[in-house]
């Protein structure tokens, strides 16, 4: 009966992901291909999941493409997983070292609060229209932000049982390899493309892959933090001279990666993580501390460190030091005025305001002076059209493929209660800068009910992609983004813009698809998440939520020091990445993005859900 009901559960969720397949818009066959492949691989290889999820997750993002940030790629792969592991769990073995006890433990501490915060969001139901799962503003905003804990959970409870402690974490550390080798590679990338390798005064952060920083957030300092020290437990997993070269170049690749962050939270972060990880294994191998530990250690901080002092001492970081006190004071000014922004009920202390209601919140009562623009679907007549609200810049962009020197037709249909205006710019673009844009278009809009069009030739000029072979390699992202600069909303439909032979190089240019195709960034991000992981908790969880979630860390760093003082060197690996992780937290709120929450739970998870973890120990000391 229960192999028959976990395998009606896997047909579900596989006919689940064949509808989400066919309807998603960016490559839905590549990607269909690509999970029926994944699909085979597990049914032979079942372990290998824990590879495939932490390499893909840092980037495999196709938000920028779908739109799709609420349900996107990520979640298909992980339903997959969840299909097979229900259609096959019959057949794995529970392994004797796997502990159930901190499975209850976490449900109790951890899910309650959530629990509760994402009901008192939830409810009463929104009807499940064009905004349901396409703005931040929407109550559904909570199923968002609580996936990541639900999928960690999930994988963890019903694939971890499956795997022996030297499997879990051997497998565990390729895929963070891959990952964080792959995402390595995009920040040069990005480097070469937008700044230059060793330019330490310009202004300009990496973004990398991850799309959360959108609207703000410190993903890519804290996957970095997070992920850096598995390359050690990786290279001793393997122990050869040539995965050692190479584990020494990943630490250094990581190293740049997160420095040209330019976060100072991300730096802390690693700080305490070096720390932690140098005196864990120190104390992990005390018995029997060997030559190859230390000369791993020494060169890849000696290295790492090298690496920093230009960074560093570049201009641009230097103004960003000088500039902490003044920084921190506003993060203090934003956290006092966000709680104060709170209902003044004894409910409210305890579970907090909800789950993802803050951007809602501070729309509604502005506990700062800003304005945050907005967004909303509308419908009217079976036409789906776009509202933007002016305020703070929010830019509602496409990426485009232009060509260099050609000269595109734009029109757009545009009106407006009040006298207002649209504007609408082409730029080279990532999720924070904007570079050799051109010259942006502004329509403006009479007041009245009837929609007109505006429309307007544009030259494309320097920007774009040549006509050269593999351009895509060296070419810089190009957004059209549409603003609102106000002083009141505007409302869009029809964006086209057509080249020589009438294609429309605009997907999705009626919303008839609601976001498909679209996303959006904005530039104070102050009005979308709190700048401390902890005061971010109390708002939408309560003291409950930041209670639980100390007694879970507190019980998280506990297992890990008596596992470290019983040699396990991959508990000081776990542990570094744990305090590190939360160290990036003192900054801004960690779990803004469900993918980083995911894996942030299933790193910790792995790591303390085995009550003897000896053969792990004897390999990284090995």
């Amino acid at each position: 009966m229960r192999t028959f009901v976990g395998r009606t559960i896997a047909i579900l969720l596989l006919i689940g992901i064949a509808v989400v397949l066919y309807r998603f818009p960016v490559t839905p066959w590549a990607l269909a291909i690509g999970i029926a492949v994944y699909i085979v691989v597990l049914l032979t290889h079942p372990d290998l999941w824990l590879v495939v999820i932490p390499a893909v997750l840092p980037v495999f993002d196709l938000t920028p493409w779908s739109g799709r940030f609420f349900f996107d790629e990520l979640d298909i792969f992980i339903f997959a997983t969840l299909a097979i592991g229900l259609w096959r769990r019959a057949q794995w073995p529970a392994a004797p070292s796997f502990s159930m006890t901190s499975l209850s433990f976490i449900l109790v501490i951890l899910g309650v609060p959530r629990i509760v915060s994402d009901l008192i969001d939830l409810l009463p139901l929104q009807p499940w229209d064009a905004n349901a799962f396409s703005n931040f503003y929407s109550h559904y905003n909570s199923l968002r932000l609580g996936k990541g804990f639900l999928e960690a959970l999930s994988l963890y409870g019903l694939l971890l049982p499956s795997l022996s402690y030297e499997q879990a974490c051997r497998r565990l550390s390729q895929g963070m390899v891959l990952g964080l080798t792959a995402a390595v590679v995009v920040v040069i990338w990005e480097r070469c493309v937008f700044s230059g390798l060793f330019d330490f005064v310009s202004d300009f952060r990496v973004t990398a892959t991850f799309s959360g920083l959108h609207n703000g957030g410190n993903d890519p300092e804290a996957y970095f933090v997070l992920a850096q020290p598995f390359v050690l437990a990786w290279a001793w997993h393997r122990r050869s001279v040539f995965t050692f070269i190479i584990s020494i170049v990943l630490f250094i690749g990581s190293t740049y990666a997160l420095l040209v962050t330019f976060s100072r939270g991300g730096y802390l972060g690693m700080s305490f993580s070096w720390i932690v990880l140098v005196l864990g294994l120190i104390r992990a191998n005390r018995e029997a501390f060997n030559f190859r530990v230390l000369l791993s250690l020494l060169i890849c901080f000696a290295a790492a460190a090298a690496v920093a002092v230009p960074v560093l001492g570049g201009s641009y970081m230097r103004a960003r030091f000088a500039s902490i006190a003044e920084d921190w004071d506003y993060r203090v000014r934003q956290s006092l005025s966000s709680i104060d922004s709170m209902d003044n009920d004894w409910m409210t202390g305890v579970f907090g305001m909800g789950l993802g209601r803050f951007p809602e919140i501070f729309d509604q009562r502005k506990p700062l002076p800003i304005v945050p623009a907005g967004y909303r679907f509308l419908q009217n007549d079976n036409n789906t059209y776009l509202r933007l609200i002016p305020g703070s810049p929010l830019y509602f962009e496409q990426l485009i493929a232009p060509k260099r020197g050609e000269r595109y037709w734009l029109s757009v249909a545009v009106r407006g209660n009040s006298k207002t205006v649209l504007s609408v710019s082409i730029c080279e673009k990532n999720f924070l800068y904007s570079f050799d844009c051109v010259a942006p278009t502004r329509f403006e809009v009479e007041p009245g009910t009837s929609w007109s069009e505006r429309s307007g030739t544009v030259n494309m000029g320097a920007i774009g992609q040549a006509k050269k072979p593999l351009s895509w390699l060296y070419s810089r992202p190009v957004k059209l983004s549409l603003t609102a600069p106000g002083p009141n909303p505007v409302e869009v439909d029809n964006v086209r813009l057509l080249d020589a032979q009438g294609q429309n190089l605009l997907a999705n240019s009626d919303f008839s698809s609601d976001i498909d195709h679209w996303f959006f960034s904005t530039d104070d991000h102050l009005a979308w998440q709190i700048k401390n992981h902890w005061v971010h908790l109390y708002f939408e969880q309560g003291w409950l939520g930041v209670l639980a979630q100390a007694v879970f860390g507190l019980f998280v760093i506990t297992q890990f020091i008596v596992r470290i003082g019983d040699g396990d060197s991959m508990a000081a690996v776990s542990l570094a990445a744990f305090v590190g992780f939360l160290t990036v937290g003192i900054f801004g709120f960690l779990f803004d993005t469900p993918r980083l929450a995911l894996l942030f739970y299933l790193v910790t998870l792995v790591g303390i859900s085995f009550v003897r973890p000896t053969a792990c120990g004897t390999q990284l000391n090995g």
